[in-house]
């Protein structure tokens, strides 16, 4: 089968994978040099009026409420385009930072609309890939044929639309997807072209099974680790070792940052060790973090052997290789420690959300049963998943059917059903259950205090405009 990249990106209505929805969606595919393969695909989804956008999204890209609704394609059907694309066989998807946000709103839309989130990851040869992480490697390890920009403070700057214009990297419009897209694959032709040695490397570890080989639990092998964690003037990279796989997740291998001396805490208690792990840091004072950090196998993290870098350039890291080694002996002579740490682990806080729409990682897989039913809900039309309502077993599923008939058939949807979903639609918008989720009069009062301020600029005065008459309207058709 081909290999072929979808280069892609989204914009959103805001920050929260399973609460906010997406705006837009754009992708390019090319082969592994770089061809394009077909034409790009640009799509818009609708919004649902069960549903309030961030305006901050709004004045960022641009796209209105009315925009979607005039361009865009119903939740199913923009899913099924997105998935179409991604589960061809031999593709690798990538974008920047779509690993950590644009693939957890793909994930949430596909559970939402009953495709299976996750086997377009893996399945047909097909794989998962971020170039942001390659970014910040080529940064510290091998920054030669790159120009990078920097902030006030001295910290390397990772932004696209920054990157892109420090290489004369065309990029017409930010925060506009296909663009967005673009910009991205010029990044990747130029690390690409300056550094081909490590691009394909770190192309390597886009396979879970690579990066376990290279994490050696057995032997407790200290390593680089490149992470927005550890940004610094200095850079981004640290050296770590790895200690068990979480009992909680086991795509995460627990490290340990090994720049501080273990001493403070290695004799801990696991009470302690939890609390000053996941505790905020003003909770705790005076008192030091334990520098451990989940490392996602499933996340192509930035990962070399400590033979990529030499004294020189570690020193210019502010790594201190010996005193780092020394570190490293310290934990692996306490062969209760990770026992204790594991410990530590397993009793990981979490948020339970209620909704179902938000379960996707706090509810179970759904039972091969009901994976059987969800071609049947993707292709029937509304009158007969209405009449013959596939058995679904898992608990989420019967409210989730529901809502998905509603959100996409809404002219199906006789008298008494449309007053169900009205008043589902304004208990969601009066009172989101995601902290930080915006509700209807949230929503109307910063709108109206953007437009009242003499110094909002006149483009976003017609963004915010429209948001108004879209939070009119909503109080029309379902608060009224």
């Amino acid at each position: 089968m081909p290999f072929t990249l979808l280069w892609y990106d989204l914009e959103t209505f805001g920050r929260h994978p399973q609460w906010d929805r997406i705006a837009q969606f754009a992708a390019i595919r090319t082969t592994d040099t770089f061809d394009d393969v077909g034409d790009p695909v640009v799509a818009y989804c609708r919004l649902t009026p069960d549903y309030v956008p961030n305006p901050d999204a709004c004045v960022l890209t641009g796209i209105t409420p009315q925009l979607v609704q005039e361009r865009g394609l119903p939740e199913r059907e923009f899913a099924a385009l997105i998935h179409e694309q991604m589960v061809r066989p031999g593709t690798c998807t990538v974008g920047f930072n779509n690993l950590r946000f644009d693939d957890e709103f793909i994930r949430a839309l596909f559970y939402r609309c009953f495709y299976d989130p996750y086997r377009r990851e893996y399945a047909d040869n097909n794989s998962r890939w971020d170039i942001l992480g390659l970014l910040r490697m080529c940064h510290d390890l091998r920054p030669e044929g790159i120009e990078w920009r920097y902030d006030n403070r001295g910290v390397p700057v990772f932004k696209l639309e920054e990157l892109a214009e420090a290489n004369g990297i065309e990029h017409e419009q930010a925060h506009d997807a296909l663009s967005d897209v673009r910009a991205t694959i010029g990044l990747a032709k130029r690390v690409h072209r300056a550094q081909r040695k490590l691009f394909r490397y770190h192309f390597s570890l886009r396979k879970k099974e690579e990066v376990r080989r290279r994490l050696n639990l057995q032997q407790m092998e200290p390593v680089l680790h490149t992470s927005a964690m550890f940004s610094s003037p200095s850079g981004c990279t640290t050296v770590v070792v790895p200690l068990s796989v979480s009992p909680s997740n086991a795509n995460e291998i627990i490290a340990c940052d090994l720049r501080r001396d273990p001493s403070d805490w290695i004799d801990a208690s696991v009470e302690e060790i939890r609390r000053r792990v996941f505790s905020r840091q003003s909770e705790l004072g005076d008192t030091p973090r334990v520098p451990l950090k989940g490392i996602q196998i499933n996340r192509c993290p930035a990962i070399a052997p400590l033979s990529t870098i030499d004294a020189n350039r570690a020193g210019e890291l502010g790594l201190d290789l010996d005193a780092c080694l020394r570190h490293a002996e310290l934990i692996r002579a306490r062969r209760d420690l990770v026992q204790r740490i594991r410990s530590v682990y397993a009793e990981r806080p979490s948020r339970a959300y209620q909704d179902p729409d938000l379960q996707i990682y706090s509810g179970d897989f759904f039972p091969d049963e009901d994976r059987v039913e969800f071609e049947q809900i993707r292709s029937l039309p509304p009158d007969e998943l209405k009449e013959h309502p596939p058995r679904l077993y898992d608990r989420r599923g019967p409210e989730m059917l529901w809502r998905y008939i509603a959100r996409n058939y809404p002219e199906s949807l006789n008298a008494d059903e449309r007053e169900k979903w009205q008043s589902f639609c304004a208990s969601r918008i009066l009172t989101p259950e995601p902290d930080g989720a915006i509700d209807i009069g949230t929503f109307r009062r910063d709108v109206q205090n953007r437009l009242s301020r003499i110094d909002t600029p006149a483009r976003e005065k017609v963004i915010l405009k429209a948001l108004l008459e879209y939070a009119r309207e909503l109080e029309t058709t379902v608060l009224s």
